[in-house]
């Protein structure tokens, strides 16, 4: 159903313009590299918590977006299991919300 979605996904690692993890993550937000941060909806509330007191602390304004994909979803891509993706480039950050978008507008129909 999300094929599109992962398939973006994968072509920011491949491209190596993800980072994946809190502490990667959380160090792009720091340095200002990240152009958008995606979370999988099972991370604990702890850890959500801690990602948004770091967006709001980081260099640069960055957007985060709830991805309808669990952890196990995202680790078929990522090649390990994670909730929290940074991404680190403008273009694919935008082809992501564009998607993300569509895939919450649209009906599941199956």
């Amino acid at each position: 159903m999300y094929s599109k979605l992962l398939g973006l996904i994968s072509i920011c690692r491949k491209a190596g313009k993800i980072a994946i993890g809190f502490d990667p993550a959380a160090e792009a937000l720091a340095a200002g590299k990240a152009a958008l941060v995606l979370v999988a909806p099972d991370i604990s509330p702890k850890t959500r918590s801690e990602l948004e007191y770091r967006i709001n602390k980081g260099v640069r304004a960055t957007e985060m977006i709830e991805l309808p994909l669990t952890m196990d979803e995202l680790s078929a891509v990522l090649g390990k299991r994670a909730g929290i993706l940074a991404v680190l480039d403008k273009g694919l950050a935008d082809a992501l919300r564009r998607q993300t978008n569509r895939e919450e507008n649209s009906e599941y129909v199956g």
